[in-house]
């Protein structure tokens, strides 16, 4: 249960500071990185179980840097850090949600303003993700 407050915490923090700024904060990001892994090890995660959870969050960074920035590398590292909070299954439901929700906005806004390169934030989409798979628990 703490776990889950500290992630929903830090992913509305980061979903206002997205929407506002489009920046993720790294000293908070360290924080809660930490703070996870803190967890993870108290928890008695295998290492490999660790990794198993950064690395959808590490595809995203990697993805950034092949794109050059079409893809944000602070959703990444949102991911990645999310990820130290939650098991695989749950953040994968969270990023499938999440990226549901961004994809029905980006729709919307298109249609809307048929303007197709448009940037909209992502952290709070998947927070409305995180906060789905929560209720769906």
């Amino acid at each position: 249960m703490t776990r889950a407050v500290i992630a929903g915490i830090y992913l509305v923090i980061c979903a206002l500071t997205d929407i506002r700024t489009r920046r993720i904060s790294v000293p908070l990001s360290i924080a809660a990185a930490l703070t996870g892994t803190g967890f993870a090890i108290y928890s008695r995660c295998a290492p490999q179980e660790i990794m198993i959870r950064v690395f959808p969050g590490l595809l995203i960074l990697a993805l950034s840097w092949l794109t050059r920035g079409a893809v944000g590398a602070g959703d990444g590292i949102v991911i990645a850090v999310v990820g130290l909070f939650l098991d695989p299954g749950q953040l994968l439901g969270t990023w499938l949600a999440g990226s549901f929700f961004a994809a029905v906005a980006a729709g919307i806004l298109f249609i809307r303003t048929r303007q197709g390169k448009r940037e909209i934030p992502y952290v709070p989409f998947l927070l409305a993700g995180y906060l789905a798979a929560l209720l769906i628990r």
